[in-house]
């Protein structure tokens, strides 16, 4: 019955209408993600720095669940423009 009457208010059925509170970029980082990196890692609070450095100025405010594959290639393609070169935009990503 409860299903109904979401239908009959509008409500989209069968879809996640309750979302869970994804982070942002900087929450996580400096929360759950960074906690955990500064543990495991030697190098964890430089680790933590080099995404800041990397990340935060284009994607810092975005939820997890916004940055898309298409943010990431535009934001790849502005680095290159930018004149930072192909094996340095590589590195900044695979080891951050």
């Amino acid at each position: 019955m409860a299903i109904l009457v979401a239908a009959k208010d509008g409500q989209e059925i069968g879809s996640r209408k309750t979302r869970v509170n994804v982070p942002t970029l900087q929450d996580f980082v400096f929360g759950q993600y960074g906690a955990w990196r500064v543990a495991n890692r030697k190098a964890g609070k430089q680790d933590i720095a080099k995404i800041k450095s990397v990340f935060f100025n284009d994607f810092a405010d975005y939820d997890l669940d916004k940055i898309l594959p298409l943010d990431l290639e535009n934001w790849r393609i502005e680095r290159l423009q930018a004149g930072i070169k192909p094996v340095t935009l590589l590195i900044e990503i695979l080891f951050c």
